[in-house]
């Protein structure tokens, strides 16, 4: 994805009779890259999550403020030669309402999704729920219209205060700012609050911006209990396939916690 936003600035790749773009990933489109599919007229980009226990073919469609993944929701997706079901569970291992705000786990199940680990059962256990569900750590809501909107990663959730804070929602404020590349939000402990949230923001090299002008961005659309009280400006550290490297990020931020 970045490879193909970086030809399309430059003039190398022509999107001049593209109105649709399929995007296979574990991780959603940088929304970056969707202002760059916009401005070119692309007015509908097909996410399909590929994570590495599962071959492609669970479908997504995200729009263009990426706030909804759809999926089937417990009914089979056909797709080749191959089909795909998936749930939206609580703790208990019971489908949460479809009322898009209680958050449950994503679960998968298909003959393109893995059964279990090659003779380490206590991993297979771990990784899988009930008859043949793999659970995606992925943390969602179900909408009442059938969509399933993805909120964040189980292991990136905050507990601040007893409230679960998603680094995803955080993140999506302040991506919005004209300003920002892309952002990453963490949590670090704290003596009062168990964790809080600290942002890490890149920003375009033409463009300034403070972290009190994105600290009132976010209270404008967030509790405050969820605002970090430090944002750093610099670069984000990557994988060679192109995620955010958050655990380098927390050490990071641990570091340089005030004491």
């Amino acid at each position: 994805m970045r490879n193909a936003e970086c030809g399309m600035r430059n003039g190398r790749v022509s999107v001049s009779r593209v109105t649709t773009l399929h995007y296979n990933s574990a991780f959603p489109i940088p929304r970056s890259a969707l202002a760059s599919l916009r401005s070119r007229q692309i007015l509908r980009a097909i996410h399909t999550p590929s994570p590495p226990k599962m071959s492609t073919g669970v479908k997504a469609i995200r729009t263009a403020a990426q706030k909804y993944t759809r999926s089937i929701a417990g009914s089979s997706i056909p797709c080749g030669n191959t089909s795909s079901a998936a749930r939206v569970i609580d703790a208990s291992g019971l489908d949460v309402p479809a009322d898009g705000t209680s958050v449950g786990e994503l679960v998968l199940r298909g003959n393109n999704i893995m059964l279990g680990y090659f003779n380490d059962a206590a991993a297979t256990a771990a990784a899988t729920f009930g008859d043949g569900w793999l659970r995606t750590g992925d943390l969602a809501v179900k909408h009442p219209n059938g969509y399933v909107e993805i909120r964040d990663r189980l292991k990136d959730v905050i507990i601040s205060g007893g409230e679960n804070i998603a680094s995803v929602e955080i993140e999506r404020v302040l991506d919005s700012h004209p300003a920002v590349v892309e952002s990453a939000v963490v949590g670090v402990p704290d003596e009062r609050w168990g964790e809080v949230p600290v942002a890490f923001v890149a920003t375009r090299p033409e463009m300034d911006v403070t972290a009190d002008e994105l600290q009132d961005l976010l209270r404008a659309s967030l509790a405050r209990f969820k605002v970090p009280k430090r944002i750093h400006f610099a670069a984000l550290p990557h994988t060679s396939t192109g995620k955010i490297q958050k655990n380098a990020l927390r050490t990071s931020a641990a570091s340089q916690t005030p004491k």
